[in-house]
């Protein structure tokens, strides 16, 4: 129902996460027509378990819909174009979002054969907007979320920081290194555990030349330090009142690497879009890209999941909703700043006619 490009992941990139997994899909088997939360704080891989579950279980279900949470429940579900047009739904002119809402929500009830709805994500929102969910036998419903959620429909399954072997292994694929025990174990304590900032810092030091090893970078690290209280509040989210020690780590990873103006511009154009995937050639139209350009915009592209700012699978790449609010808070955008994106934007949606 809705392109597996949104959802498609390299289970080989997957670490750490292998009894997760195991106990999600019996909690979604046991589920008795509830919607099963994946819960944590921002960035500890609550959306790499969601895709990995759909990777591991895709051929068990008819059909498979995959949401990114946007505004709200409604918004989210009535402007994904791709699930109405496979459903072949055209909502009648002037009617309220909430009606659209439900007819789409009856349209998928409809679905014959077993479906799963995936909702990556996830906010708070009305009991109004959740019990229309079909909540069946034939439908199983997963959610990814960092909020706290007490709305009886749901079943919260929690995700916890990696253990040190699986936190030293992350690590090393993607930093080949001198390491050791004692300062790896130092590095993840200073920064939580956080499995988002030890792939960052990993990528970092793999490409960072003015700071030699694990040693310096954890100096640097402490040195450094940036207060941004309304930005940890924010990746927290009140996850059990736990505190985890983010300090502004992400924030200091932005400084270690260089960027360069393109790779700037790219971030910021980033920083804006839905948390979506986009292959390059959706985003040189988008980013209003010349022809000209176009190999050094490449270039820019991979040199920045290199440095760990994006992801990219089959040539698609993507963002995390963390690192979308560093950016904002390292290069904010302006309209003056994104007027290539806009640019692009109507020329992507033809709205100059």
């Amino acid at each position: 129902m809705t392109p597996p490009r949104e959802y498609e992941i390299d289970l080989a990139n997957v670490i750490g996460r292998e009894n997760d997994l195991i106990n999600l899909k019996q909690e979604v088997e046991n589920s008795n027509n509830k919607i099963i939360a994946i819960k944590s704080l921002g960035g500890l891989g609550k959306t790499t378990i969601l895709k990995s579950y759909v990777k591991q279980n895709r051929t068990e279900f008819n059909h498979i819909i995959w949401i990114n949470f946007q505004n709200n429940l409604v918004y989210s579900f009535i402007n994904n174009i791709i699930l109405l047009e496979n459903l072949n739904i055209s909502f009648p002119t002037n009617i309220p979002d909430f009606d659209k809402y439900k007819l789409l929500m009856n349209n998928i009830s409809k679905l014959s054969g077993k479906t799963l709805l995936l909702i990556d994500n996830l906010q708070d929102d009305s009991f109004n907007n959740f019990s229309m969910l079909p909540l069946n036998v034939n439908y199983q419903i997963v959610a990814s979320t960092r909020v706290n959620i007490t709305n009886s429909i749901f079943s919260i399954f929690k995700i916890d920081t990696l253990d040190f072997s699986s936190a030293k292994s992350l690590f090393l694929k993607y930093y080949n290194g001198s390491v050791d025990d004692i300062h790896l174990d130092e590095l993840f304590r200073l920064i939580g555990y956080h499995t988002l900032t030890i792939e960052l810092l990993a990528k970092t030091l793999a490409v960072n030349f003015t700071i030699n090893g694990l040693s310096q970078l954890i100096d640097y690290l402490k040195i450094n330090s940036i207060s941004n209280d309304a930005w940890q509040v924010s990746i927290q989210s009140e996850y059990d009142n736990e505190v985890i020690n983010l300090q502004s780590h992400l924030l200091n990873a932005f400084n270690i690497v260089p960027l360069s103006n393109i790779e700037k511009e790219i971030l910021s154009f980033f920083s804006v879009l839905p948390i979506l995937q986009f292959s390059g050639s959706e985003l040189k139209k988008l980013f209003s890209i010349e022809d000209s350009q176009n190999a050094t915009f490449i270039d820019s592209l991979y040199s920045l999941v290199n440095k760990g700012w994006l992801s990219e699978i089959n040539n698609f790449f993507q963002i995390h909703t963390i690192l979308q609010e560093i950016i904002k808070i390292k290069i904010p955008p302006t309209a003056n700043g994104c007027s290539p994106l806009i640019t692009g934007l109507i020329e992507h949606l033809d709205l100059s006619t």
